[in-house]
C-alpha cells in the first residue's frame, strides 16, 4: 500500500498553493494585529517573510510593525533589504528615512549619519533632515559639520528658535565663542528668555568667560536660580557648571 503522509494539524495548516500563501500570512497577520496578538502576528509575518522574500509590499507591512513598535534592532534588518530591491524613489527615500532614525536610536551614529547623507546627496534634504544631520555629528563631535547643517537650517527658516540655540552650542564646543555670543544675542533678541531663560544665563556666562569678560559671566551666572547660594568669581561657576572647562 502506498504510504500516505497524515498531517496532524490540517486546521492549522490550509495553505495549499505556495503563491498565495505568504498573501495569506499577511492577511492573518493584519487580523492579529486588530485583536493586539503580537504573538500570532509576529508568527504570521515571519512565515510571510520566508515565502516571498522579494515582496516589496510584504516587506513594508513587516518593516512597519517593527518599526512602529519601537523595535529598532528588528527594523533595520527588514529595511535593509527593502534598500536593496527598491528601485521607486519613493520607497528608496522613506526606507532610508526610517533606517537612519532607527540606527540613531540604537545609538549607531556613524550609520545613521551615512543613511542622512545618502538622503540629502540623492535630493531627500529638507530642513528636519539637515537637523537630524546636525544633530548627528554634534553627538559625534563633528562641530564643524553641525555648524554647517544647522546653518542650513537657519538659512531655510530663518526664525527656528531651536536650530540658533543648537548652532550656538556647537559654536562653543568648537570654541569659537565669538560666532557662539553672536547667536545668543541673536536668540535673545529675536526671542526673549522665553523657557531657555535659565540655560541662556549658563551658556552666555559661559561663553562670557571663555572671552576673558568674567564680569559680565559673573553677572549671568548669577541670575541661575537653582544655585543654593552667590557665589564670589566666574570661575567658581565654571567650576559648578563646567568644571572640564576650567580643570
Amino acid at each position: 500500500m502506498k504510504f500516505q503522509f497524515h498531517n496532524p494539524h490540517p486546521i492549522r495548516w490550509p495553505y495549499r498553493r505556495l503563491k498565495n500563501t505568504a498573501e495569506l500570512f499577511i492577511e492573518k497577520a493584519k487580523t492579529y494585529g486588530k485583536v493586539g496578538d503580537d504573538g500570532k502576528l509576529l508568527t504570521c509575518l515571519n512565515w510571510a517573510s520566508r515565502l516571498a522574500p522579494t515582496n516589496l509590499d510584504y516587506l513594508w507591512v513587516i518593516a512597519n510593525f517593527w518599526y512602529h513598535q519601537d523595535l529598532d534592532a528588528n527594523a533595520v534588518p527588514a529595511l535593509s533589504r527593502i534598500i536593496k530591491l527598491a528601485i521607486l524613489s519613493e520607497d528608496l527615500e522613506k526606507a532610508y528615512n526610517r533606517r537612519a532614525y532607527s540606527y540613531e536610536l540604537l545609538g549607531q551614529h556613524m550609520d545613521s549619519l551615512t543613511d542622512m547623507d545618502w538622503l540629502i546627496n540623492n535630493g531627500f534634504g529638507d530642513a528636519f533632515r539637515f537637523e537630524r544631520r546636525g544633530e548627528c555629528r554634534l553627538k559625534m563631535g563633528d562641530f564643524q559639520g553641525a555648524i554647517d547643517d544647522f546653518s542650513e537650517v537657519i538659512r531655510l527658516y530663518p526664525k527656528d528658535e531651536t536650530t540658533l540655540w543648537r548652532r550656538a552650542e556647537a559654536y562653543t564646543l568648537a570654541q569659537r565663542f565669538t560666532e557662539a555670543l553672536q547667536d545668543l544675542t541673536t536668540y535673545y533678541e529675536q526671542f526673549g528668555l522665553g523657557y531657555q531663560k535659565e540655560w541662556l544665563y549658563v551658556m552666555r556666562g559661559r561663553v562670557y568667560y571663555h572671552l576673558g569678560r568674567h564680569e559680565e559671566a559673573l553677572a549671568d551666572f548669577r541670575k541661575v536660580t537653582g544655585v543654593s547660594r552667590p557665589l564670589d568669581t566666574a570661575r567658581d561657576y565654571m567650576k559648578k557648571f563646567f568644571r572640564q572647562d576650567v580643570g
